[in-house]
């Protein structure tokens, strides 16, 4: 990797790694499990905890697709009229666009499964 590059990438982690806890709306810490589940462990406990893992994922893979957008159209107007370098840029459009379309369809599916199976509770206020 070209030096050059490293305050760049710097930046961008220290930016993501100040960001995603605020972005998360971080309601847990360390020390407190993921899903109150001290006595009453049961079918709505195991599909909270899915949701919730869920929910993360999305919310890092949309700020990961912002910033693979950002790049992209960096790279489409640093093109200079490239055509390669244009291309290469649409291609990272639509790569990053099917993979959200994929992975919010996925969310919608596992909601609509869920919703079939009558789960109740807290799952249905984390959506």
């Amino acid at each position: 990797m070209n030096k050059k590059y490293l305050p760049v990438l710097r930046t961008f982690l220290l930016v993501l790694v100040m960001t995603v806890p605020v972005l998360l709306f971080a309601q847990w810490s360390p020390g407190q499990p993921i899903v109150n589940c001290t006595d009453n462990c049961d079918w709505n406990k195991l599909i909270e905890l899915i949701n919730r893992v869920i929910s993360f994922l999305l919310y890092l893979a949309t700020i990961l697709a912002i910033f693979a957008f950002m790049y992209a159209g960096f790279l489409l107007m640093t093109s200079g009229g490239s055509e390669s370098k244009a291309k290469e840029a649409k291609d990272i459009f639509f790569k990053v666009l099917t993979g959200l379309i994929l992975a919010y369809g996925a969310w919608v599916l596992v909601y609509f499964i869920v919703s079939i199976l009558g789960v109740t509770g807290q799952f249905k206020n984390l959506i």
